[in-house]
């Protein structure tokens, strides 16, 4: 039920609005989008049932959300926290709202320029129980809060560091060494080091990775990955350094993988394609080979013959 639906509908009679105090109808808060927060967030608060009911508040792309807006959730215990795109709140405000909520799970925090260490910081003291946390785009991170983080939330399982530029082998060490429940780690366009990939072995849990962009990695590395026997989905677009010894020893290790995308990387060629086959062939649904000039029978119909379960022939675009 929207907002204004849920307005309306606590004027019509007495029964209705309390029906509408029930709580599982105040467990999750969404104001996705909005301009103007201030009469959204008083029907919340005027709800008797919110202060213990609501888990779960999504404020993704509510332009109009700023320090003061979040100064007034400080008084629910929130499980779950989206601010994804909120560019007028601070480093220092979302720290403040975190550690008002020492239950938090999973917090969101995509394209927020201001996030950095404060945040990082509270999330490591205050939050044990996380297991998720998106900063795709948070360019402000740095290796130091990454390693307060890995080091404050050892359950974490789904990590987003996608675009966050300015991370160098310290924060992944910090990951690997802290985090071993780690089953999603994104790095797309963050260009970690060969050394940083290589010590991903240690996450025995993978599941996927996304290393798009990595121009450091080197066949060591991506072989070093073959020892996370469960990943299923693994990106190495644009790993222009690799070749086929890196990708057969992948496979080697990881004969669950069920997508993998090799887009850009000219040196692999039709040995990587048959060590795949010999080893994924019933679990491989996904390969984008697109720009592996080095593959000669890369067509459809040939990869259908190798891969019977072989689906998708488009990762990156």
């Amino acid at each position: 039920m929207s907002l204004k639906d849920r307005a309306r509908a606590a004027v019509v009679c007495r029964e209705w609005h309390r029906v509408l105090q029930h709580p599982s109808l105040w467990s999750t808060f969404d104001l996705s989008g909005c301009q103007k927060p201030e009469p959204a967030l008083q029907l919340l608060h005027g709800s008797s049932v919110a202060a213990e009911a609501l888990q779960k508040i999504v404020l993704e792309f509510a332009v109009g959300i700023e320090d003061r807006h979040l100064q007034e959730l400080h008084r629910y215990s929130l499980e779950e926290l989206n601010l994804n795109g909120c560019q007028k709140v601070t480093d220092r405000g979302v720290a403040e709202l975190v550690r008002a909520c020492p239950s938090l799970r999973a917090i969101s925090l995509y394209w927020n320029l201001n996030v950095g260490v404060e945040t990082l910081k509270a999330l490591s003291e205050t939050c044990p129980q996380l297991t998720r946390v998106n900063l795709s785009g948070c360019k402000a991170v740095t290796d130091l809060g990454i390693v307060q983080l890995a080091q404050g939330c050892p359950k974490l399982t789904h990590v987003d560091l996608t675009r966050c530029t300015r991370l160098g082998d310290a924060a992944y060490e910090a990951l690997a060494k802290h985090c071993p429940e780690i089953e999603v780690l994104r790095l797309y366009a963050s260009m970690p080091s060969a050394h940083a990939i290589q010590g991903f072995h240690l996450l025995i849990k993978l599941r996927i990775i996304d290393i798009c962009g990595a121009h450091a990695a080197s066949d060591a590395a991506v072989a070093s990955l073959g020892a996370c026997h469960e990943l299923r989905e693994v990106n190495l677009t644009w790993c222009v350094h690799l070749s086929d010894a890196g990708v057969c020893a992948l496979a080697r290790g990881c004969p669950k993988l069920e997508s993998l995308s090799l887009h850009g990387i000219r040196s692999v060629t039709d040995v990587a394609i048959r060590a795949l086959a010999e080893n994924c062939r019933e679990s491989l649904h996904t390969l984008d080979t697109s720009g592996c000039t080095g593959i000669v029978q890369h067509d459809r119909a040939r990869l259908k013959q190798l891969f019977p379960n072989l689906q998708c022939f488009v990762v990156h675009s």
